[in-house]
């Protein structure tokens, strides 16, 4: 994968065969997949927040340059809180848990910022490169992409 975009080998690294298969198909598919993804890892990942909430309630995708700020920032709180935890499980103040629930809710959030990239190669491959992350269920992601695709 010499010269490929991080983005294809990051997501190639954690679901080997599912980039080359997403890349195959024309972009509206790309961008229903990263959309369907996103949606499905805050289905299993919950998430509630009025920056979001609409978003997840879509059936069609949103790209919107103007949301994509506000869900970033709920990305960013999300990952700092998660480093909060983090801290504390080091301190022997929090258990592990709860860093790993708090890291998924970011990465969640994360997934649905990505579907919103106006790139859709973009928003699919990191989308379901942050999805994995937030689930750990590349049956589930597999098998939702080849459904929607």
């Amino acid at each position: 994968m010499h010269g490929a975009p991080v983005t294809d080998v990051r997501l190639e690294s954690a679901a080997p065969g599912l980039n080359t298969y997403i890349r195959s198909l024309p972009e509206d598919q790309r961008r229903r997949i990263a959309w369907e993804v996103a949606k499905w890892s805050l289905s299993k990942v919950p998430v509630s927040d009025p920056r979001i909430d609409d978003l997840v309630l879509s059936p069609l995708p949103i790209v919107d340059e103007s949301r994509r700020p506000a869900v970033e920032a709920l990305c960013l709180e999300l990952d700092e809180a998660a480093w909060d935890i983090q801290d504390l499980v080091d301190e022997g103040r929090a258990e592990y848990a709860a860093y790993v629930a708090a890291f998924e809710r970011a990465r969640a959030v994360n997934a649905l910022c990505e579907a919103m990239n106006p790139d859709a190669s973009r928003a699919a491959s990191e989308g379901i490169y942050e999805a994995l992350a937030a689930t750990d269920d590349p049956d589930g992601i597999s098998a939702l992409v080849r459904s929607v695709g």
